[in-house]
């Protein structure tokens, strides 16, 4: 799955590490289990411009091993106890073969989200985030160029759908 292999490039970084996996029957459906790690940290309430160093490092960590989340939202990150931040819901993960024009639209649908419902809309934190998130993601300067483009279609397709009310 998705989430397996998600779990498995990550490697524990910034999000929880899978200990065991348990895989059973039950009423005719196959069930899967991750036992994952811990992370000490607290739930995030709203993002402040102190946390987009941290986020960025954590996108760019999922993003250099081909790996979205497809669910930037508010209730799934943490701050860590050690200045970190951490992803706790990978079950929506997607996994790439590399890192090309797919996964490139999927980096730029992700950081759609992120703007829209975690950052809410507040230009300064995500210009703040994409510096960072540049300086760390190590995509390198034509595949940044084509994933921003791809991020002002998708939010312009979003305005558009939603009739510029957001």
């Amino acid at each position: 799955s998705d989430l397996h292999a998600a779990l498995k490039r990550v490697g524990g970084r910034g999000c929880p590490r899978t200990v065991a996996v348990r895989s059973s029957a039950s009423g005719g459906q196959r069930v899967v289990t991750h036992l994952r790690t811990y992370l000490p940290g607290d739930p995030v309430d709203k993002l402040t411009a102190e946390d987009m160093a941290p986020l960025a490092a954590l996108f760019a960590t999922f993003h250099r091993a081909a790996v979205t989340t497809d669910d930037a939202l508010l209730p799934n990150f943490l701050r860590l106890h050690d200045g970190r931040m951490g992803f706790i819901d990978m079950g929506r993960a997607k996994t790439f073969r590399y890192r090309g024009p797919g996964f490139l639209v999927a980096v730029a649908r992700e950081w759609s989200k992120l703007l829209r419902e975690s950052l809410r809309w507040d230009m300064a934190l995500w210009q703040a985030f994409r510096t960072h998130y540049d300086a760390a993601s190590g995509l390198g300067p034509w595949r940044l160029g084509l994933a921003g483009l791809a991020f002002r279609v998708t939010v312009a397709l979003r305005h558009a759908r939603k009739g510029g009310s957001e």
